[in-house]
């Protein structure tokens, strides 16, 4: 029987940690008196299956292009489930903290932020405001393009890097808020429909039905595919945002187009995601000291510590070396 492959050993502790995140947060929904739906429980087990199909699809096809698209499309869609119903069950359990709104702006106040006052500067230019809406809502394809990426240059320890970022920062990010819970912005400051007349009715709310019946013990059915973002304080969006040319960082144009689109996303959850700017701030100094525990990682930050050196592309050598 031939030994599994070094990217299949590589991916084995990230696909350990979904099953880990996923049996945790179930258990306490459960013990929170909430369901998971059947709908869910089956989508769930679909993915599961996918994930499983994947991994074997790259078993036989061995070579290290097709094991690292394979497990790269895995842990893509591995990470779904875990990652959204460990936000619930985490908010569930900061249920018995109070909000910290006041505190949030209290803090933007002493730095001379005005949240309202930006917003409706924002508001002043419907068609800024609809390439911020854009950019908010599309962050899910600057990760798919980033993955693709990482597979064309061969750089199965960034593409290990990317997942390992987004999980411990949503497991952070989901800690952190059930210990210091907030609704928003848009509810605490409640603007005027003049101030923001070019934004979406329910921009910054959307999470507002979930976040209070959870909070209350009234939300009773967890259904994946109703999920909203429940997270103020840090901005999760942030941290996805700005993983993403972390990740492709040492490319030049490319990287440079990359932080300018994250960016734009970092700006946009003010008036999109009706976030405090303090939200911002803490969710991109999470990103990058979580980046930074990264690199010091050896199996990620020294692949060929797993990854058999044979398996290391001298194309993505060359590409870094030219970056």
């Amino acid at each position: 029987m031939p030994a599994p492959h070094p990217y299949l050993r590589a991916f084995a502790p990230l696909f350990a940690m979904y099953a880990a995140m996923l049996a945790a947060a179930v258990a306490i929904l459960t013990l929170r008196g909430i369901s998971v739906s059947q709908g869910s429980a089956e989508s769930m087990a679909l993915a599961a299956a996918l994930v499983a199909g994947l991994i074997g699809l790259g078993c036989v096809l061995r070579s290290d292009l097709a094991m690292l698209a394979t497990l790269t499309s895995a842990a893509f869609i591995g990470m779904i489930a875990p990652l959204s119903i460990l936000s619930y069950a985490l908010t569930s359990l900061g249920a018995v903290f109070p909000l910290q709104d006041q505190l949030f702006a209290s803090i933007d106040g002493f730095f001379q932020l005005d949240w309202l006052a930006t917003v409706s500067f924002l508001n002043g230019s419907p068609l800024l405001i609809a390439a911020l809406d854009a950019s908010y809502h599309y962050t899910i394809f600057g990760m798919i393009y980033a993955l693709v990426f990482l597979n064309v240059v061969r750089l199965p320890e960034r593409v290990l890097e990317f997942f390992w970022g987004v999980v411990l920062t949503c497991l952070i990010v989901g800690l952190v808020a059930a210990l210091l819970p907030a609704v928003g912005a848009y509810p605490y400051y409640a603007p005027s429909q003049e101030a923001r007349s070019a934004i979406a009715a329910d921009a910054g709310v959307w999470h507002l039905g979930d976040f209070e019946a959870l909070r209350n013990r009234t939300f009773v059915l967890f259904e994946l595919n109703k999920t909203e973002g429940l997270v103020t304080f840090p901005s999760f969006h942030t941290a996805m945002a700005l993983l993403i040319p972390l990740a492709m960082r040492g490319y030049g144009l490319v990287t440079a187009a990359a932080w300018v689109v994250a960016l734009v996303v970092v700006v946009s959850t003010i008036p999109i995601g009706g976030h405090y700017f303090i939200d911002v701030v803490a969710g991109a100094a999470l990103t990058f000291l979580t980046m930074a525990g990264l690199a010091r990682v050896q199996w990620i930050k020294n692949p060929e510590v797993v990854l058999s050196p044979a398996t290391m592309p001298q194309a993505a050598s060359q590409l870094r070396g030219s970056g």
